[in-house]
């Protein structure tokens, strides 16, 4: 039931988002560093066996993906109007991966238009994701 629950939870985000990502099981001993598990019983109860499972996600950009997002980026700063709504509707399709593409466009481009533009996408996904 756990493990359905899990999957329900993921289809959307993991399974049916466009990218590439790579899923993999935490080692227990990491697991138990990194967040402790106490628990307290009372005098009657006793537990036989403790298993904890983590799994991981990282989220992989493949070269042609990243040559698409950087063109994409570079779009936001083009005179022609369609030219940066096709740019702005499409990296919004991007998932997961949209914000740090935006942060990282922001802190390291140059060309005014292209940072204000991408400053007013994550505004938006940020506004979008408190509502």
């Amino acid at each position: 039931k756990e493990a359905r629950a899990m999957i329900n939870t993921w289809t959307q985000s993991y399974f049916k988002t466009e990218g590439l990502r790579l899923l993999y099981i935490i080692p227990e001993e990491l697991i138990n560093k990194v967040l402790p598990l106490y628990i307290e019983l009372d005098n009657k109860m006793k537990i036989k066996e403790t298993v904890r499972v983590m799994v991981g996600r990282a989220e992989i950009l493949t070269p042609g993906k990243e040559q698409e997002i950087s063109k994409l980026i570079t779009d936001l700063g083009s005179d022609d109007f369609s030219v940066r709504e096709t740019a702005t509707k499409k990296i919004k399709k991007l998932g997961r991966i949209t914000e740090p593409v935006l942060i990282y466009t922001i802190k390291n481009t140059k060309d005014i238009e292209m940072r204000e533009q991408c400053q007013k996408l994550l505004q938006e996904l940020t506004e979008n994701s408190l509502k």
